[in-house]
This record gives structure tokens, C-alpha cells and sequence, in this order.
């Protein structure tokens, strides 16, 4: 057996454990991935109140641009918030018309915000990092196995060559 053949096969091994292990380390990845996630989207929502507004005026609806959808609608809401009446323009479901009633979440500081994050957003975003990190793992260990492969393929090749002609001037020398 070649000293090539030797190297290539404990180079095999190894990426073979690399990929073995890639499946533990993916997976300890994704957990901590979507246990910080939902720690943020907690701290992100843990503010948040809903509040029932009116839309004061007909929706504005964003340009159409060719290829571009329109950004959702907005439209000049009201609320009572602890006995003032508060007005701001915010986005509206693209069916809203005025007078009608929406839920609108408010930021601890009262200012309309997005509506919270469902807690299905960690698991997904901790399933699409974990399946990421194990893509990644293997297809390194593939491309490493693939160019030791070309080399040593291309070292050997380089060898036969040489001792084909070295063979080769032999055979002539003796023909003579």
C-alpha cells in the first residue's frame, strides 16, 4: 500500500467523524440558537399592550412599482389611552376603512409598534441555524474529501509517470 493510499484513507476517516460529529454540534447550535431567540422575542414583546383604535381617514396605499408589491397601508388611527385620546399614522389591514376598528400594539412608551413575535419564530429560526450549521459541516468535509482526492490523484499520476519512463529507458537500454 502506497504511503498516498494510507494518507487517503485516514483523511476518509476523518472526514467521516467530521460528519458524525456535525450532527451533535448542529444540534447544540439550533438549541442555543432558539433558547436565545426566545429570550429575545420576551424581552422585544414584554412591553407590548394591545389597543383597540379607529382609523380616522381612507388608507394610503404605497406606489405600485412594476415587480414591487405595495407596502402595507397606512392610515391616521385613534385610541383612549387612560382618558386621552391619542392619534398617530401607523399600518392598517389593507381592508381597513374609516371608522373602522383595529388592534394596535403599543411600546411600553405608548408609541404604535409592530404586534409580538410569536414564539414559533424561535423554532424556526433555531431549526433553519442548526440545519445551516450541518449543511455547511458536510459540504466542508465533502469539498475537503474531493480536493484531497484530485491531489493525491494528481501526485500519483505524477508518479506512475516517472516510473513509466524510468521503465521505459530501461526496456530501450536493453534493447541496444
Amino acid at each position: 500500500m502506497r504511503a498516498s493510499d494510507r494518507f487517503e484513507g485516514s483523511i476518509c476517516l476523518l472526514i467521516v467523524m467530521v460528519m458524525v460529529a456535525a450532527i451533535p454540534i448542529s444540534l447544540l447550535i439550533a438549541c442555543a440558537t432558539h433558547s436565545s431567540a426566545v429570550a429575545r422575542i420576551r424581552l422585544d414583546d414584554g412591553g407590548k399592550v394591545p389597543a383597540t383604535a379607529t382609523v380616522v381617514a381612507e388608507p394610503l396605499h404605497g406606489p405600485v412599482v412594476a415587480g414591487v408589491a405595495p407596502g402595507r397601508p397606512q392610515a391616521p388611527v385613534r385610541w383612549n389611552e387612560r382618558g386621552r385620546l391619542i392619534q398617530a399614522v401607523t399600518e392598517v389591514p389593507a381592508a381597513a376603512k374609516a371608522g373602522d376598528r383595529i388592534t394596535l400594539w403599543l411600546a411600553p412608551d405608548g408609541h404604535p409598534t409592530a404586534p409580538p413575535r410569536p414564539l414559533d419564530a424561535a423554532v424556526i429560526e433555531g431549526v433553519g441555524t442548526g440545519f445551516a450549521t450541518l449543511l455547511a459541516m458536510w459540504l466542508g468535509a465533502g469539498i475537503l474529501y474531493v480536493l484531497t482526492g484530485f491531489a493525491l490523484s494528481r501526485h500519483r499520476s505524477v508518479a506512475w509517470a516517472r516510473e513509466w519512463s524510468h521503465i521505459g529507458g530501461v526496456v530501450r537500454h536493453r534493447k541496444q
